[in-house]
């Protein structure tokens, strides 16, 4: 009988809540955070993919001015087209590679940021300066106590 009191104490449930709400939050967290990097790279991916075929549809208006313009054996009047033509090839030619998923990357990361900072407002930035002060002070009159301190001095003053 003294094994069932013993085992069934309100610190012993009390622990194992605590530990299951550690688990449920760090679960959570964890979730929370995969889905959020699903996100990014879902959007990195199409954002990516759209960056390409911008860059191929730049690519192959440049080839088409640099054919229609018989740049192979420029005519005079033409050169400075065919120079165009050419300069804007090279460059996009040269832009291929990691820098272009960098420049994603950066874009999206300013996006995320600009969307934020136009769902903040004057009202929202008030108010939580208000829940902030309120907790606060709610922390700093009714301090929480430290129930183990007062659960020992129990046992000592009992024995």
């Amino acid at each position: 009988m003294d094994f069932v009191r013993s085992y069934h104490r309100p610190e012993i449930v009390s622990n194992w809540a605590f530990a299951a709400k550690g688990v449920v939050f760090t679960a959570g967290s964890i979730l929370a955070s995969i889905g959020l990097a699903w996100c990014f790279f879902s959007d990195f991916r199409t954002k990516q993919s759209a960056e390409q075929q911008l860059h191929n549809l730049r690519v192959l208006e440049c080839r088409r001015d640099f054919t229609e313009n018989r740049c192979e054996d420029p005519v005079p009047g033409v050169r400075d087209l065919c120079l165009q033509a050419e300069k804007c090839l090279i460059e996009l030619t040269a832009s291929e590679g990691s820098a272009k998923y960098f420049t994603v990357i950066i874009h999206l990361i300013l996006e995320f940021v600009n969307e934020i900072s136009d769902l903040i407002t004057n009202r929202t930035l008030i108010v939580a300066g208000c829940i902030s002060v309120l907790a606060y002070s709610l922390y700093r009159l009714f301090p929480a106590s430290t129930g183990g301190e007062e659960h020992s001095r129990k046992k000592k003053s009992v024995s």
